[in-house]
């Protein structure tokens, strides 16, 4: 009960976060409701019943946003504070080493061009490094090996594979590893049946088996059907194409890229996946919803309005709709 308590102080407190870094592009209006978003959010609430990684990773992406866009310091201290902010976040979810490892290096332009983002690539990765070198130290002294993030990274793959092959037919069941097996020879076992379940499954089966994976992460029924999380689904995808409008989310965009180029091969077809995003979702909704207001005005509202009214009664209806998408993804798992 005290961790779930915990976990509910620390979802109200990114609601705060996500209010004031919304509020810096959209205004005091739009900031609210950005926060207020994230209050009712299935994808933010879920987590905090439950002992669950996510409901620690939202309010520490919130906590990072804010201090990225509204924290006015100097470009090292910034970039030490967030270097340390995001080490916690990897520690907590791996997958987002991956986007400290891309700033280590520098910005890549092509994202981050005209984002007026300013950091230190060697103060971020010293910090980064002295912050993580505890853990790794702490994995070679248990499995004398060097283990950077998780030490279940073989499982992880196997599964990302597998998992997704099992849901298309392609194979009976996936393995799993004989009970009583230590750590290292547990993960052994994994890694050899990911060599042997690739080498023996054609290259298409195996696109489609990532394609199951990084589509499943948008899939909007869990099993119900999750009216919060779609409701803001256009408002974030219009931000998204009209990103040059927005180059101040180069970096947001960034880190989600690179989250879902992890959960491409690793995991496997889980929604729950996209639950730690809904930070940045909304950070670009809001962005998003203010651009359609300012072009749009009332007519904005009525086609809201229109698409509440529809999501709600899909909701209402979810049983039906989630059986007519079952039975067309039986139909796609004839032609695998």
């Amino acid at each position: 009960m005290a961790v779930q308590m915990t976990q509910v102080v620390l979802g109200a407190f990114a609601c705060l976060l996500l209010f004031l870094t919304a509020r810096k592009f959209t205004g005091e209006d739009w900031g609210f409701f950005c926060g207020l978003s994230l209050a009712i959010l299935y994808d933010a609430i879920e987590p905090s019943g439950q002992i669950l990684s996510e409901a620690f990773a939202i309010p520490l992406l919130s906590l990072f946003w804010y201090l990225w866009f509204c924290w006015e310091k100097s470009v090292k201290i910034k970039s030490a504070v967030l270097a340390l902010v995001c080490a916690v976040l990897s520690f907590v979810r791996p997958e987002f080493g991956l986007f400290a490892a891309v700033l280590c290096l520098g910005y890549p332009p092509v994202f981050l061009r005209n984002s007026g983002a300013q950091i230190k690539g060697w103060v971020w990765g010293l910090v980064f490094l002295a912050a993580f070198t505890p853990w790794i130290a702490r994995n070679f002294i248990l499995f004398h090996r060097f283990i950077p993030g998780s030490s279940d990274k073989e499982l992880s793959v196997y599964m990302g594979l597998a998992l997704p092959l099992e849901n298309l037919g392609v194979i009976p069941k996936s393995k799993r590893a004989p009970e009583g097996l230590g750590s290292l020879e547990r993960e052994r076992f994994y890694g050899k049946e990911f060599i042997r379940l690739w080498h023996s499954t054609p290259v298409l089966k195996i696109a489609k088996a990532y394609a199951v994976n990084i589509l499943s992460v948008f899939y909007p029924f869990l099993p119900a059907y999750d009216w919060s999380y779609m409701l803001f689904v256009p408002l974030w995808l219009g931000a998204l194409f009209k990103i040059r409008r927005f180059p101040q989310l180069a970096p947001l965009w960034l880190m989600i890229f690179l989250y879902l180029i992890v959960h491409i091969v690793v995991g496997g077809p889980v929604s729950r996946y996209r639950q730690v995003l809904s930070p940045m979702l909304l950070i670009a909704a809001m962005m998003g919803a203010r651009d359609l207001w300012t072009r749009f005005g009332k007519n904005f509202w009525r086609t809201f309005a229109l698409w509440f009214g529809a999501n709600l009664a899909l909701w209402i209806f979810a049983p039906q709709a989630r059986n007519i998408i079952l039975s067309l993804a039986s139909l796609l798992r004839l032609h695998a």
